[in-house]
């Protein structure tokens, strides 16, 4: 939806036609009360309203407008929606929205003021130009007192205008510097929780590279007791092997004279050997056993190292979640106490009171 602000001169010489062409006319007038009550109807069909809807032709109205210098189409609703620009926070668009409905309603009551006191003091506003026109038709060409209030009139609606476009700038500057304030308020959060970000993904890369360590070592400590072993083994077979040649050579050397010891004696041989076998395999398993114990108990206690870490990390962040509430809730509540007692409330502080669902009174409590 397009602003409805528009050059000064634009809408002086709307209001001026509309007072000519209704000065004798017999239709009902509109009054600024009309204008109000259409304006304020408080829905989509209201901003929409056409342009010639909120033009008054009463008079004492369009004299109202020209003394305050408000453009009757700036009186016109505009929801929320119309203040969405993409990429802004509702909290922002809310605080637009909220400082045009505050600005449309005093002007709406400024008006509806001013035309009490036009109907109250006799209809000045009126009189005025009707006496301007009969004396511009006279032969003389015009009364002097006449005109000079004229040029005196002309004089106050310039300085009205100034003065309402000296105070709508001091409220824009107002409103950007909250605006400001509130941007710089995101990209704080943002960066904090990139850095939060950050610093878990470091911590989620030192974890992985200390479990990639501790895994290399196991590695490392199992590749050495397997050498360990192939090295035992070798070194028992390259004895059994030395312990068969020399007894080989003795036997072939009393094989004849004892024949039948020496094969009781490689009975004997034999079943030493298979012994030796059997313990040496016991040795081997048991070996194994104790390698795959210590194993599966360095597994359980990494699983409970990563379960602790997992919990520690979720109560950390419930903490600081209930932490975040709580300061929320205290800057809310000081807020609305600061309404509720002081009657004072900056668009600052209606912001933050918006953004919490939290009601503002209208005016304080002991006024």
């Amino acid at each position: 939806m397009a602003s409805p602000h528009r050059p000064a001169s634009a809408w002086l010489t709307q209001l001026q036609h509309a007072k000519t062409d209704n000065s004798n006319s017999v239709k009902p007038k509109v009054t600024i009360q009309d204008i109000a009550e259409r304006a304020n109807a408080g829905n989509e069909d209201a901003g929409s309203a056409s342009s010639a809807t909120l033009v008054p032709t009463s008079p004492k109205s369009i004299e109202a407008c020209f003394r305050l210098g408000i453009d009757p189409l700036e009186l016109a609703y505009r929801p929320a929606s119309a203040f969405k620009k993409p990429g802004e926070s509702d909290e922002l668009v809310n605080l637009r929205y909220q400082h045009h409905e505050q600005l449309r309603q005093e002007r709406l009551k400024a008006l509806v003021e001013e035309r009490k006191k036009l109907l109250e003091g006799g209809g000045d506003g009126g009189s005025s130009h009707k006496h301007n026109t009969g004396a511009g038709a006279g032969p003389g060409g015009g009364d002097p007192e006449a005109t000079s209030a004229m040029i005196e009139k002309e004089k106050h609606k310039l300085e009205v205008l100034k003065r309402r476009q000296e105070r709508e700038i001091q409220q824009m500057l107002q409103y950007e510097i909250t605006r400001k304030q509130l941007l710089e308020k995101q990209q704080k959060k943002i960066e904090a929780l990139e850095a939060r970000a950050a610093e878990l993904q470091k911590q989620k890369l030192e974890h992985e590279k200390e479990w990639a360590g501790a895994q290399r070592e196991r590695e490392l400590q199992k590749l050495a007791q397997e050498h360990q072993r192939d090295k035992e083994a070798s070194r028992i077979a390259a004895e059994r092997y030395r312990r068969e040649r020399d007894m080989q050579r003795k036997e072939a050397e009393e094989a004849k004279a004892r024949k039948k010891q020496a094969y009781q004696r490689e009975m004997e041989r034999r079943e030493k050997v298979e012994e030796a076998r059997r313990e040496t395999e016991r040795i081997l398993a048991t070996q194994e056993a104790e390698v795959q114990a210590r194993k599966s108990a360095m597994d359980v206690r990494d699983r409970e190292r990563i379960e602790r870490m997992a919990k520690e990390a979720e109560e950390r962040a419930a903490a600081n979640a209930a932490k975040k509430k709580k300061a929320e809730e205290r800057i809310a509540g000081a807020a609305v106490e600061l309404v509720k007692y002081t009657g004072w409330c900056s668009v600052h502080t209606m912001g933050v009171c918006l953004a919490n669902g939290l009601y503002i009174p209208d005016r304080p409590p002991n006024s």
